[in-house]
């Protein structure tokens, strides 16, 4: 909507997390809040950013929000994901979307 995006800032705020630069994700992880409440495609983006910051609970949350949402799953094939592989609730939204664990 702001010509930004989404996929954009959410690899940019997870690299950063993963950088351990908490400010600059918390900035962008509250703007793509508020994206989400117009455009529930933004969800599974929130979510990789609540994975980068090791937050899983989080991450599954918004990730059952895009399921909701009728996201692509195939972004959850990307290794990024591969913290959550062992979660019972990860493996049942794998199956639900019809992917391999």
């Amino acid at each position: 909507m702001d010509g930004r995006n989404a996929a954009f800032d959410a690899n940019l705020a997870y690299a950063d997390a993963l950088s351990g630069r908490p400010g600059e994700v918390r900035e962008i992880l509250a703007e793509l809040e508020r994206r989400s409440a117009v455009s529930p495609s933004v969800d599974a983006s929130v979510a990789l950013v609540y994975l980068g910051l090791g937050d899983q609970s989080a991450a599954m949350a918004w990730l059952e929000r895009a399921y909701a949402a009728h996201f692509n799953p195939s972004i959850l094939m990307r290794p990024a994901w591969d913290p959550l592989r062992f979660d019972i609730r990860f493996k049942d939204l794998l199956r639900r979307v019809a992917l391999p664990e």
